[in-house]
Order: C-alpha cells, then sequence, then structure tokens
C-alpha cells in the first residue's frame, strides 16, 4: 500500500503548481503521512470558495473519487482505477463532467523490486497513448527515502529544462521541506514547500513560498497584499485518528478560517 500513496504523491505534485486550494490540501495529505488508509470519505467545506470536495477511498487506502462541488452544483467528478504488478503501476484519472470525448489521464510508474519508484510517463489520451506528455525520472534514494527526481515535458525542450524536486526530512522522517525548482529560458524559479508538525507527530503548519515577489498565488488568503508570494496555512481539531478537521489562513495580520472537515472511517 505504501507504493499507492506514494505514486498518488507524485500525481499530485505533478499538478499541485497551479495553486489552487483544493491542489494543495491534496498536496499535504499525500506528502506529510495523512493516514488515508482506514478512511472511506473526506468532506471538505471551504468558507471563501462557497465549495464542498468530496475524497472517497477503499478499505486498503485507494482514492476512488474526488467530487468537487461549487454553489452545491457538481463541477468535477474525478474516479480513478488501478492497475499494478510488483515492478509496475498504472493509474488511469477521468472526469466525468462536462467531457464528452471521454477522455482520461494515464499514469503509468515503474518501480525497482524494492518497491522504489524508478520512473514515470504520463499520457492524455486527448494527445497520445503512445508517446508521454510528461516523464519523470533520475529518482535518487538515501536510507530508504526519496530524496529527488526530474520530471520534465516530452518531447523535451531546450527552453525547459527538468524541473528538479528534492525533499528534505527531519530526524523523524518526516517532509520537513520540498523545493521545486524550475526554469524557462534561463531564468530559474524556486518554489519552497514547508511543513511543521507538534509533538504528537500532527502536521499543524504549511508555507508555500515562491522566489519571485511577483508571483501571485490565487484561490487562497496570502499572507499579505505585499506578499502575495507566500501561503500559510494552519490545521488544528485532530481527531483520534491524528488527521485535521479545521484549518485556517495565517497572514500578517491574524488567522483567516479557511476549511472544516469530516472524516468517515471504514
Amino acid at each position: 500500500m505504501k507504493k499507492i500513496l506514494f505514486i498518488i504523491g507524485l500525481f499530485f505534485v505533478s499538478v499541485i503548481f497551479a495553486y489552487s486550494q483544493n491542489d494543495i490540501d491534496e498536496y499535504i495529505n499525500i506528502h506529510n503521512n495523512e493516514k488515508t488508509i482506514g478512511i472511506k470519505k473526506i468532506t471538505t467545506k471551504k468558507s471563501r470558495f462557497i465549495g464542498e470536495s468530496v475524497f472517497v477511498y477503499d478499505e486498503d487506502g485507494f482514492l476512488l473519487q474526488q467530487l468537487y462541488y461549487i454553489d452545491k452544483k457538481l463541477d468535477g467528478d474525478f474516479r480513478y482505477e488501478y492497475v499494478q504488478s510488483d515492478t509496475l503501476l498504472q493509474v488511469k484519472m477521468k472526469n466525468y463532467v462536462n467531457n464528452t470525448n471521454n477522455n482520461y489521464i494515464l499514469y503509468v510508474y515503474h518501480y525497482f523490486e524494492n518497491n522504489q519508484c524508478n520512473s514515470f510517463n504520463i499520457y492524455h489520451s486527448a494527445e497520445s497513448l503512445e508517446v508521454p506528455s510528461t516523464v519523470g525520472y533520475n529518482f535518487i534514494y538515501k536510507n530508504k527515502m526519496l530524496k529527488s527526481y526530474e520530471r520534465a515535458l516530452y518531447p523535451k525542450r531546450e527552453d525547459f529544462p527538468p524541473d528538479k524536486i528534492t525533499f528534505f526530512y527531519n530526524e523523524k522522517g518526516q517532509v520537513r521541506q520540498c523545493s521545486y525548482v524550475t526554469e524557462y529560458n534561463n531564468t530559474v524559479d524556486t518554489t519552497l514547500h514547508s511543513y511543521f508538525y507538534d509533538e504528537n507527530n500532527h502536521l499543524t503548519d504549511y508555507v508555500i513560498k515562491n522566489n519571485d515577489e511577483k508571483t501571485i498565488f490565487t484561490g487562497v488568503v496570502c499572507w499579505s497584499d505585499a506578499m502575495m508570494n507566500k501561503v500559510h496555512i494552519r490545521y488544528s481539531n485532530f481527531d483520534k485518528q491524528g488527521n485535521w478537521t479545521k484549518s485556517y489562513f495565517v497572514t500578517e495580520k491574524g488567522k483567516v478560517f479557511r476549511s472544516r472537515r469530516k472524516i468517515e472511517y471504514w
């Protein structure tokens, strides 16, 4: 099961940099060991967007469905199918809302025999299921933990060098920071994702900051009007399983209520 959760995490890395509030939730949940095994459904209500999301899991922790609502109207219905072997995992993701052509995305991950991922390809059915649109490679591990990997558009472009994703861990083996470095036309862009935990190993704070002061994160409450390239989220009200049920945006002026979650367990 660790293989599945890890790979879904890689998928979220591929989409998180749109910086939507939903993406941030998904990215944090997977990369910081939220206990998805045993969770049946997570319903999240967000205060700022009159929105709601529902994530559905099976008894083994597989993410089966993601539902997104805006003003109580279904806006997205993403469903997942899995095919796996000892050295291969395929994840098919399809949106069943406004998808008249039945397009889907296929993620194909390759493993060493020790269950460590060594490469992945991402295909879009609307373009080609033979030639990937994105590839991941050069996976480096240390003490059985992923240290870094690279991802790039395919076919590769000289003006778009591979992105470099690097992970840093604390003494407990928890991710404390993830660095995502991109380059375009000799301009380097770095985004740092930082994670903070309490004495009970709960993820309490998440901070995302881009090195470019002109960057503006949208769909979230930024640190300040003068610092739109930084978002700080705080998690609280942990349940008996250690998962958060309330979250806030933290700004230079204080906290702003962000979301409330209801978690159902098997």
